[in-house]
């Protein structure tokens, strides 16, 4: 854009720089073939001149395309940083979950295992407290026996006794 603009603006002033040195020199015929070289020595300077500018415009290209590469690389980098800090980090609650959970699993056996032993223990407290009813009610039914023979053997004693007169 800009260079070739700039090499139309020098091809119009060296042809205009060219109409105004071919009048004067028309007199002369070696004098117009040194304009014809001059002509094509200028618009080889002219091409070498255009080529310079456009290497030189594609160096600067390419150089912004690199500043821009380096820039991209830089921001893919910190954004891989970013990734590997969120997964360090979700690596770190997924082991405390982990944790978690088997201390939870430990927790829910040691708890099962208590049941059972509470399960046993009262188990065994009913029938320790059957045995205890009934030796309760043997101890109940021999005083209750004990009992009825002695009133029984009384009243026979009582009503069986002659009465000493005196």
């Amino acid at each position: 854009g800009k260079i070739q603009r700039k090499v139309m603006t020098s091809l119009k002033t060296t042809m205009v720089r060219r109409k105004s040195t071919t009048t004067d020199y028309d007199a002369d015929n070696d004098d117009s073939s040194r304009i014809e070289d001059d002509e094509e020595s200028l618009v080889r300077l002219q091409q070498q001149e255009f080529a310079a500018e456009l290497d030189n415009e594609m160096f600067e290209e390419r150089e912004r395309q690199m500043v821009q590469l380096e820039s991209d690389i830089l921001d893919v980098n910190e954004i891989m940083k970013d990734i590997s800090d969120m997964i360090q980090e979700q690596g770190a609650v997924v082991d405390s979950i982990e944790g978690n959970i088997d201390t939870a699993n430990v927790r829910v056996e040691e708890g099962n295992q208590q049941l059972r032993s509470a399960s046993r223990y009262q188990g065994k407290y009913r029938k320790k407290i059957i045995i205890f009813i009934v030796v309760l009610l043997i101890i109940c039914l021999i005083l209750g026996i004990v009992l009825a023979v002695s009133l029984h053997h009384n009243d026979k004693y009582t009503t069986t006794t002659p009465k000493v007169s005196k």
